[in-house]
């Protein structure tokens, strides 16, 4: 088979673990999203009206204004010189919409960041103690939920007056709690990771382990939450000032709207209130636009922890690779040479774990390996390894190569121009793979459509046929996940990791929960794959016969080890090994020795 060829999304030749280039930040990944990019620019558009508005209003707000008859120029609708209409007293309403944005967007801005600040001490504080200090805040942070906004702002506003201050205290007094419960949460991870029990064993001040280690990987996330709250003390500010809580003379949205409301004027000059209503909804759009956008990019990153901590603690556990001998590299599609993973613990009191010991095997082109084991033998970690997607703590030793490309030698970027286009994934638990709220076929596009310059039209041609060949009807592609069958999901994920034609395929556990004839099934599609686009695949099963069937070389793993490797025939007919032989005869359900008439 032709192999094709990479092209490295970074420039320059292979980079060193040490100095791979890291993935994007959770900005750089949600100004990729559109609504995040349109929210950007409503926001930014309006927060700079609001810094300009004396410069940019046509008139004074509070001029009554006359037509050139000499008349009052009263509820006017929009037109050329009065783009919002006029008041009932004559008064221009785009003039008073812009001024109006200052107060609007600051008294929201101020009220989000006093919530904020709030929430996020309240936060760590009760995280980071525990125990009564822990219990107490989270009493408290109750107790604040249970005062109603609008009764709460209508005594305070009436015992201490209407102003700005007052304001600002009552939103940003009861909008804290939830961000408190988020940073608690997140607080509560936090502080059981390495670097945080290192810094208390070290004699780093309580103060300092907490905004020095912890803070610095919760203040992202209290910055997505600031920026959401900022769209709700907005809306609470106008709230109010509707109400007529607002001090007197003052501008914002909300008092244009309460004028309006109060001239009993509405239904004549339905312009005057409907210009700042659609503000406050087209605001709430760019801001929770941009907030969720940089909330979901959080939760995409590999660790949810964000922060120099945290990048600290990621450079300590590196994955340290030994390479065994420099030179050219192994002739071959995929060659591992005495891998081994071992997991570091996180907290002094766990002992590392070696999931995987030593493991080594050569795989080409059109070429099909099965590594077998039961639960716990190693099995998983070790194509986990190879495709580096074990988590930061599991530190792996041993040369691992792919097309001649040293895997643990290329930058992020390399390994992600890598991934699916030429070295894809069938992971376990096909509907926990596929993602629930998505039709099966937009999935697959997706995945096209990430690694291919097309248009939807042809990706969703090359859906239809990927999901073909695997047996689904392309018309099932509109479904969901849900409504598919098990063996379906299944082969869904098959469609959607062949559908790039890879050079190399790993399944995981691809028959796991399904029974003897959609097995076989799910195996001959597999066998297909193998067949005719020449695809080099490795199957993780703990089923050994029927790996066994299609597979041409076997591996055979328990407790981390490699107990026998070799020949899928020779592994068969003359197993050497106890538990080689211990599984074949389960597998058959007949005494070891036997398994030849079998047809294993």
């Amino acid at each position: 088979m032709t192999q094709k060829p990479i092209e490295p999304a970074g420039q320059g030749g292979p980079t060193s673990p040490n100095t791979a280039g890291r993935p994007p930040g959770p900005i750089r990944r949600a100004l990729r999203e559109n609504n995040v990019r349109v929210g950007l620019i409503i926001f930014s558009l309006i927060v700079l009206v609001a810094i300009f508005a004396p410069m940019i209003a046509p008139y004074d707000p509070q001029e009554r204004l006359r037509t050139a008859d000499g008349e009052l120029a009263r509820l006017l609708p929009p037109q050329r010189d009065y783009w919002m209409g006029t008041t009932n007293f004559g008064r221009d309403i785009l003039s008073q919409f812009i001024v109006g944005t200052r107060r609007t967007l600051s008294v929201g801005a101020i009220a989000a960041f006093m919530a904020v600040f709030i929430g996020t001490n309240v936060g760590l504080i009760a995280g980071f103690r525990g125990g009564r200090v822990d219990n107490l805040l989270m009493r408290t942070t109750d107790a604040a939920y249970a005062l109603p906004f609008l009764p709460f702002a209508i005594v305070l506003v009436g015992i201490v007056g209407r102003t700005d201050l007052i304001l600002i205290a009552v939103i940003g007094l009861l909008f804290w709690r939830t961000t408190a419960r988020v940073i608690r949460s997140q607080v509560l991870t936090t502080k059981e990771r390495t670097f945080v029990k290192a810094a208390i064993a070290g004699g780093a001040s309580p103060r300092r382990v907490l905004y020095a280690h912890i803070a610095p990987n919760v203040v992202a996330l209290a910055l997505v939450y600031g920026m959401l709250l900022i769209a709700e003390a907005v809306m609470a500010e106008a709230s109010l000032s509707f109400l007529g809580f607002a001090p007197p003379d003052s501008l914002s949205w909300g008092t244009i709207m309460f004028d309006a409301f109060t001239s009993q004027r509405m239904r004549q000059a339905w312009w005057w209130p409907m210009f700042p209503g659609l503000a406050l909804m087209v605001f709430m759009y760019s801001v929770y636009s941009v907030g969720q956008g940089v909330q979901r990019a959080l939760r995409h990153m590999d660790t949810p922890n964000i922060g120099p901590s945290t990048r600290r603690v990621r450079r300590a556990l590196k994955r340290s690779v030994s390479v065994p001998v420099a030179g050219d590299p192994p002739d071959a599609l995929v060659a591992v040479e005495n891998l081994a993973v071992t997991y570091q613990p996180r907290t002094p009191e766990e002992q590392p774990v070696p999931a995987v010991k030593d493991i080594s095997f050569r795989l080409d082109a059109g070429q099909m390996l099965g590594i077998v084991g039961e639960s716990g033998s190693g099995k998983t970690t070790a194509v986990r390894a190879l495709l580096r997607l074990l988590p930061p703590t599991a530190e792996v030793s041993g040369g691992m190569w792919f097309e001649g490309r040293d895997l643990y030698r290329i930058g992020d970027s390399e390994l992600r121009a890598l991934r699916w286009e030429h070295l894809a994934f069938v992971p376990q638990s096909a509907m926990n793979s596929l993602n629930p709220v998505q039709r099966v076929e937009n999935q697959i596009i997706e995945a096209i459509r990430v690694h291919r310059d097309v248009t939807r039209a042809q990706a969703k041609e090359m859906c239809a046929t990927a999901l073909q060949q695997v047996g689904i009807n392309p018309a099932r592609g509109r479904l969901y996940p849900h409504q598919y069958s098990g063996g379906m999901r299944q082969r869904a994920l098959i469609a959607m990791a062949k559908v790039l034609e890879p050079t190399l395929l790993v399944a995981d556990e691809p028959t796991t929960g399904l029974d003897v004839v959609v097995q076989d099934q799910i195996m001959a599609d597999l066998e297909r794959v193998r067949e005719e686009l020449g695809t080099a695949i490795t199957i993780v099963s703990h089923d050994l016969a029927l790996v066994s069937e299609t597979c041409s070389s076997l591996i055979v793993m328990r407790d981390g080890d490699v107990v026998e490797a070799g020949p899928t025939d020779r592994v068969v007919s003359d197993p050497r090994d106890p538990y080689t032989r211990m599984l074949l005869s389960s597998a058959h359900g007949a005494p070891a020795g036997t398994h030849g008439s079998t047809g294993a």
